[in-house]
């Protein structure tokens, strides 16, 4: 009993600090890199044994009616402790949580799985099964990873969903892609005898994960981990969707180096994907296993103890297309001395009887069977399932009795038995009990204890201890060995236990908490439920903790691809401290220079509060492409002169929509610009700007040559003219303006339509309102009936066909987001629904509204149209 409770205490406590850490956690996170000796440390505190077996609250049953039955919580936290480490080593958050939802359906799952003795995620109903029940055990199959034949929860998470290497899994590796989902807050657990269930289809993290990749194994991998399969260890490399592309089975290619094998293994598109090849075996699955998408498998096969492995993965892309390879090292080493672990059963004899469970651990490994299997002897005759209904792990048995007589069991190898280590089981009749005899009493601080007698041969049986009635008899234990003031109050996670058996809280106790924010001596009191009564109160200390130099701490500053904006640019900066992030302005704070132009900016990150110290960092901001600077579409056609043309045009940055001064953001350049026929300009981008912008121009002779006043695109157009105005609506108004300057201003109809009678003449055609500029046109005005389409340029109508859309809305993200830049000044106008000179997210925003319905654009800053007031 001494060595379960440190176990409960130390899970405990582990449990705890996880809790903390969410509390105060960011809202991104990379993953962590963990060290040897912390693993080892993190071990202890998270301890359980995969040859345990699970304990109810409320049994099971098969028979109808049927009924999952509830777990022990210390069998539930067992099982939790196993994901929480193999997250752990991952380097992902170890916060997950149980619920309680989630458990009922995972429980249902193991029964099902158990009464149907097969393993399916849409398992058929079984006759023994309401309607309620299934439906439960059918969703939770549904929505978990199940397995069958393991000792308990965690043994199933270990050798079954983390290894995942068999026929039918390697392919995706789904089990372990699940339980190290970036995503998961919460699970459920369930058992039912040696079916096992995990539930793993939550995503509520509001944390997202922002790191390129998780491998698994992990940088540092317990050797104990990789289990005693003869077809290896499959590997996994699974890809951030929001930083790689689709990877390519035949374009991706991974070397892994075994330094104490000394061979390099090669997985490439020549590699075999049969899965009945497991050694060697190599794929890349895109499987929806929620964020963890992409995985590429390989496996080398068995690699040696405390071997170090280096493994390169080429042929991967980042989302912009470019190469980005990902290189690791896995460390194997022994989380656990083997030589602290005995071989041998405790007692030379057991007695059981009939329907009665019990486990014999031949060897007391937690995590390793250590190559032993149990043999047996059945001195009664017979064979040994004849007698028990048993799961065997390694050393170790779990049995069912079911028929009486005797069986020797003894410890061995898988080729041979030890004839000198080996146990007598003398399974006995099903005793017929009697009520209750207490033995001894229990008072309010003494516990007593009863026990029963068997009719029919006189024994004594199910004697146990009665826990005193009183909590003040009982012991508190903390889960942390120190608190530290977080501003917040701080309520501890407990474990409670009186007579050796642990108290529930809610049923058996309730808790409450007095002084527990600030720096001081806290109190936490339990006051009893139930069959207990009385209280208990403990004190806790919350301690001022002591200042950090950030040297000490895990700092990332994400430097790659910073390009010019025109703006400041500010690299993202990530600290953590164990699972916490520090919060910029309230941690730390960032002071930068140079952070505008193209060139070498410098960071300087300056601790705050709890933290001491700076760090500097160096930047890179390339310079941005040029793009499409040009404010026209095209260049008017140019009389010859004989001399060199040269072209005066306004250009701007499309990145920071700023104005271009030559020779100071650009050069340029001009190719056959002296006689007739097709002259090129070209702009070079210099300093903030680089890459190259090319627009052709006609030279035409002076006879071929056109002015403004010579141009034939004036619309001329009778009396009653009729005008289409593209994208209008009776918003849109239009001005004609004759020839003297008189004004006649009309409004469209819905339809964008305009009939008109003006008297005879020329006029100046304005179309104002829903355009962000106003639109130019002529017409003349004579007798007949003519139709007339005209465009407006309308606010958010990027692509210009008439309508706010979600085309437009892409098209302004990818501006924003810089993918894309805006062909001429035009497009870049109709995308700047603010008007402030800048493509932003607010521009987007409004541009979705609009398309969506929620709101309209409007335009209140009309250019004046000239001439008229």
């Amino acid at each position: 009993m001494t060595k379960r409770l440190m176990k409960d205490l130390l899970a405990a406590a582990v449990a705890s600090a996880a809790l903390c850490g969410t509390m105060i956690g960011a809202h991104a996170y990379d993953l962590e890199r963990h060290t040897q000796a912390e693993i080892k440390d993190m071990y202890n505190k998270m301890y359980f044994d995969l040859h345990d077996v699970s304990q109810y609250s409320e049994g099971y049953s098969a028979e109808y009616p049927t009924y999952a039955g509830k777990l022990e919580q210390d069998t539930l936290d067992d099982g939790l402790d196993s994901v929480n480490f193999c997250r752990y080593l991952a380097g992902l958050p170890y916060d997950v949580e149980l619920d309680s939802t989630y458990n009922e359906l995972a429980q249902n799952a193991s029964l099902i799985i158990y009464i149907n003795k097969v393993l399916s995620h849409t398992p058929s109903k079984p006759a023994v099964m309401s309607d309620a029940v299934y439906e439960l055990a059918y969703k939770g199959s549904g929505e978990s990873n199940i397995g069958k034949g393991y000792m308990n929860i965690q043994a199933s998470v270990t050798e079954g969903y983390m290894a995942d290497t068999d026929e039918s899994n390697i392919s995706k590796l789904g089990h372990r892609r699940w339980l190290l989902n970036p995503d998961m807050q919460k699970t459920g657990l369930g058992a039912v005898y040696d079916s096992t269930a995990m539930y793993v289809r939550d995503k509520s993290r509001k944390e997202k994960f922002t790191g390129d990749y998780i491998c698994w194994p992990p940088a540092n991998m317990p050797y104990e981990l990789l289990g005693e399969n003869k077809n290896g260890y499959a590997y996994s490399v699974t890809l951030n969707t929001k930083t790689y592309s689709k990877p390519e089975r035949d374009k991706v290619k991974v070397t892994l180096t075994s330094k104490l094998l000394g061979k390099t293994f090669t997985f490439d598109k020549n590699s075999p994907s049969d899965v009945s090849k497991l050694v060697g075996y190599f794929n890349v699955s895109d499987a929806n296993i929620t964020s963890n998408n992409n995985c590429i498998i390989f496996n080398p096969g068995i690699l040696p103890r405390n071997d170090v492995i280096d493994v390169r993965v080429t042929g991967i892309y980042d989302k912009d297309g470019n190469e980005k390879p990902v290189s690791y090292k896995v460390n194997y080493f022994d989380l656990l001395d083997a030589d602290d672990y005995t071989l041998g059963f405790p007692e030379d004899k057991y007695e059981v009887e009939l329907g009665t469970s019990m486990l014999l651990k031949g060897y007391d490994h937690p995590l390793s069977s250590g190559g032993y299997r149990i043999w047996n002897y059945c001195e009664t005759g017979g064979r040994i399932r004849d007698y028990f209904d048993m799961i065997q792990s390694g050393g170790n048995i779990y049995f069912t009795a079911k028929k009486e007589g005797v069986v020797y069991l003894y410890e061995g190898t898988a080729d041979d038995s030890f004839d000198d280590i080996y146990t007598k089981v003398t399974v006995t009749h099903k005793h017929t009990r009697g009520s209750w005899i207490v033995e001894k009493a229990p008072t309010e601080m003494e516990a007593g204890s009863r026990f029963r007698v068997c009719s029919e041969c006189g024994r004594q049986v199910d004697r146990e201890v009665m826990p005193a009635t009183s909590v003040a008899a009982a012991d508190i234990e903390l889960a942390e060995d120190r608190y530290v003031y977080s501003g917040e109050a701080i309520e501890p996670k407990i474990k409670v236990h009186s007579g050796g058996k642990r108290l529930t809280e809610g049923t058996d106790y309730t808790v409450s908490y007095k002084d527990n924010v600030y720096v001081g001596t806290a109190k936490l009191t339990i006051k009893g439920k139930g069959y207990f009564s009385g209280t208990k109160t403990v004190d806790f200390a919350i301690e001022r903790r002591e200042p950090v130099q950030l040297s000490k701490l895990n700092i990332t500053v994400k430097s790659d691809g910073l390009i010019y904006t025109g703006r400041a640019i500010v690299p993202k900066v990530t600290i953590k401290e164990g699972a916490y992030t520090l919060v910029n302005d309230k941690d730390y704070t960032l002071q930068l220079e140079d952070n505008i132009n193209a060139g070498t900016g410098k960071l300087t990150i300056k601790g705050e509060g709890d933290y001491l110290g700076t760090r500097s960092y160096s930047f890179k901001i390339e310079p941005a492409d040029i793009g499409y600077p040009w404010s026209v579409d095209r260049i008017e056609d140019v009389r010859y002169t004989g001399r060199p043309i040269m072209i005066r045009l306004e250009l701007r940055s499309p990145v920071s929509g700023e104005a271009l001064v030559e020779g100071e953001d650009y050069t340029v350049a001009y190719a056959n610009n002296v006689g007739i026929g097709k002259a090129t300009i070209t702009v070079t981008g210099m300093k903030n700007h680089s890459g190259t912008a090319a627009m052709d121009f006609n030279i035409v002779s002076p006879e071929d040559y056109k002015g403004p006043e010579q141009r034939d695109d004036v619309i001329d157009v009778d009396c009653n003219t009729g005008i289409l105005i593209k994208g209008g609506s009776n918003d849109t108004e239009v001005i004609f303006v004759d020839k003297d300057g008189g004004v006649t201003r009309m409004y469209a109809n819905a339809d964008g339509t305009l009939y008109t009678n003006l008297p005879e003449g020329e006029y100046t055609v304005w179309i104002t309102r829903s355009s962000y500029m106003s639109v130019r046109t002529e017409i003349s005005a004579g007798d007949d009936y003519v139709s007339v389409k005209a465009d407006i340029f309308r606010y958010g109508d990027i692509n210009k066909d008439g309508l706010v859309n979600v085309t437009d809305t892409s098209m302004s993200a990818a501006f924003t987001k810089g993918k894309r830049v805006p062909k001429n000044d035009e497009q870049r106008m109709l995308s700047d629904v603010n008007r402030d000179g800048k493509l932003n997210v607010t521009d987007t925003s409004k541009i979705a509204a609009h398309s969506k319905g929620k709101k309209q654009l409007s335009v209140t800053d009309i250019p004046p149209i000239p001439g008229i007031s």
